[in-house]
């Protein structure tokens, strides 16, 4: 039996693998098909999808959005869409740059707590890809400020932390007409996520399901048995796709390995086929 990951994270966003060094890791790990799944941004699925071919993994056309929902936010998965679509790169246009009003924000915080750094700083750490607060935490590291990255997640740059900026994000309807505009699959990323937040599923089902969300990832490193017959349950009452995958993002999440996530996880490639046969591509 064939096994896949649709939920991956490459060096375009947040992860620690160019998208080349994913695609051959999951070789590696003998999965049969990778969605790649950064946040906001394509900017990966094109040396992704070239190692694809080399490679004789299956790449998949993916995202994850994020979007704005009462006290939280939601995540939202995009699959097999038109990568050109104008709706689309529009809409992942005005996220990076709100991404980039947030980045000068944090530096500006930073430096009123007097650590001497400056975006050029991060830029540089950042190369190529898109900056995010990672790139944040290694500068903080370099400058001697924190003594490891989860210091550094923790005394500035997660929720708590003392320069955490929020997000400006879209609504879930605009993220969802966006995927589907661009003949793509939106799927409800790591539902249990919300449900620790204090969030009611049913309420976030039953109000964005109509909006045209098609799918609940069911499978997912961090979900028990229990939670996985749940959000199945889910799915069935919704008459949403069930998918899965192990939100990979190399050594900045190091106990999630591709594929298994922490070391049990499976997603069938039977999956692959209804998300195909929902976006009309068999």
């Amino acid at each position: 039996m064939s096994f896949i990951d649709l939920h991956s994270h490459t060096t375009a966003s947040d992860g620690t693998y160019t998208p080349a060094e994913l695609v051959l890791h999951a070789k590696k790990q003998n999965l049969s098909a990778l969605a790649i799944t950064d946040h906001d941004t394509l900017g990966g699925l094109p040396e992704a999808l070239i190692q694809g071919e080399k490679s004789g993994v299956e790449v998949v056309n993916g995202v994850e959005i994020s979007t704005a929902w009462k006290n939280s936010s939601l995540h939202i998965l995009g699959y097999l869409f038109d990568p050109n679509h104008p709706s689309l790169l529009t809409t992942l246009d005005w996220m990076v740059e709100q991404r980039q009003v947030r980045n000068q924000k944090l530096v500006e915080n930073l430096q009123n707590l007097g650590i001497k750094i400056t975006y050029e700083m991060v830029r540089d750490e950042a190369g190529e890809d898109i900056v995010a607060r990672p790139h944040f935490a290694k500068v903080l590291l370099a400058l001697g400020v924190v003594d490891t990255l989860d210091q550094a997640f923790d005394d500035y740059l997660s929720h708590q932390g003392k320069a955490y900026v929020h997000k400006v994000r879209m609504t879930p309807e605009k993220a969802i007409k966006a995927i589907r505009d661009a003949g793509g699959v939106p799927v409800l990323a790591h539902p249990q996520q919300y449900i620790n937040e204090g969030e009611d599923l049913h309420e976030i089902l039953e109000t964005i399901v109509p909006l045209g969300l098609e799918g609940i990832e069911v499978w997912y490193p961090s979900h028990s048995e229990e939670m996985t017959q749940q959000f199945l349950f889910h799915a069935r009452l919704h008459k949403l796709i069930s998918t899965g995958g192990s939100d990979f993002h190399g050594a900045n999440k190091p106990d999630i390995q591709l594929g298994t996530g922490y070391g049990d996880l499976r997603v069938e490639e039977s999956v692959l086929h209804e998300l195909k046969e929902r976006a009309g591509l068999l």
